[in-house]
């Protein structure tokens, strides 16, 4: 209570720079905004992830290969005509974000790695969530990536690649190379 009056008197003060730099946590021009701003502090302290997991978030934010796969959300797919569909609520959205920001946001991680990472994640959020206008674009994208794959797939399980490079031992390595490639994918 003491305290509180202390910090009372010290805000009214002119020469007294309270609240008006403002650093990681900001610490308020109030007392309200004071006391906001600790329990942020507390809340981000007791939701913290281990050093272990931030690694393996960030790990997982770099090594994967669209933004589907940073935000752990299904790939989109194509109806009949080939238009790509997928559906993904601004909520759902959010929440994945909002999850695996844990791992690398400034104000939660103190991984080495935690600017790239969080860089690769607010490029997923941000085009996914539609903030910097490209979401149909890399949906068609993504979609056309795999509609191609699953025809070279196809083509393989039929075997006409198989009869088509069987004359050529570097056309066989490169064959051997993409059922490699389209089993990773």
């Amino acid at each position: 209570a003491i305290a509180m009056e202390v910090l009372g008197l010290l805000r009214d003060e002119d020469d007294n720079p309270r609240g008006q730099g403002r650093g990681l946590f900001v610490s308020g021009a109030t007392l309200e905004e004071v006391e906001a701003a600790e329990e942020r502090r507390k809340q981000i302290q007791a939701e913290r992830l281990s050093f272990a997991k931030q690694e393996t978030g960030i790990l997982k934010l770099v090594q994967s290969k669209n933004h589907f796969l940073r935000l752990g959300l299904p790939e989109p797919r194509w109806d009949s005509q080939g238009n790509p569909i997928w559906d993904c609520s601004e909520r759902a959205l959010t929440r994945v974000y909002d999850e695996a920001k844990k791992c690398c946001h400034p104000e939660w991680s103190f991984h080495p790695r935690r600017k790239q990472g969080f860089e690769l994640l607010t490029e997923a959020y941000d085009t996914l969530s539609d903030r910097n206008g490209k979401r149909d674009e890399y949906v068609r994208k993504v979609v056309n990536e795999a509609r191609e794959r699953e025809r070279l797939l196809e083509e393989l399980q039929k075997g006409k690649l198989d009869g088509q490079v069987s004359t050529n031992s570097r056309s066989t390595d490169d064959a051997a190379e993409l059922r490699e490639q389209l089993r990773a994918a």
